[in-house]
């Protein structure tokens, strides 16, 4: 009867292989890609806004500016805000959220009354990213006062 000889190098690879399969651990699941999708809130107050023009802009735009979509935009006549909220929803983090905030009667080198504000937060899934004030120090930019804040794609999480 012929004996079976089984080349040296091939008994090895299959000891390597074996060896190899049985030490290694279960895959551990990847962590999960960030949501795109984030509940957005924004928040502001105010005083002393008699007389002012305050006036909030909150809108959505393509990072490269192209597409500009609005949110909420609102003539503020109360003289004293509290914790008013533009509606929460959901927006994509391939957009960047701004708000504005101004004093559109607050022109050239006149300024608001000591006392006088308008600020805004923005959150992003209950957390404040960004926050914007205007005041009595706030140079007027342009034609009037006004100021903002944006929350860009890439700083959603």
């Amino acid at each position: 009867m012929k004996q079976l000889t089984i080349p040296r190098y091939q008994v090895c690879m299959l000891l390597l292989v074996t060896a190899t399969a049985c030490g290694k651990e279960e895959k551990q699941d990847d962590p999960q890609p960030a949501p795109t999708m984030h509940q957005v809130e924004v928040r502001y107050s105010g005083a002393g806004l008699t007389d002012l023009g305050a006036f909030i802009n909150v809108f959505t735009n393509t990072p490269a500016g192209s597409d500009s979509s609005k949110v909420f935009s609102h003539a503020i006549t109360n003289p004293t805000i509290q914790a008013r909220a533009v509606p929460r929803d959901m927006f994509s983090s391939a957009r960047d959220f701004t708000v504005i905030v101004a004093f559109k009667k607050v022109q050239g080198a006149t300024q608001a009354p000591a006392g006088s504000y308008l600020m805004a937060e923005i959150l992003v899934d209950s957390q404040v990213k960004k926050t914007v004030r205007i005041d009595n120090t706030t140079t007027p930019k342009g034609s009037y006062v006004t100021a903002k804040a944006t929350v860009q794609g890439t700083e959603w999480h």
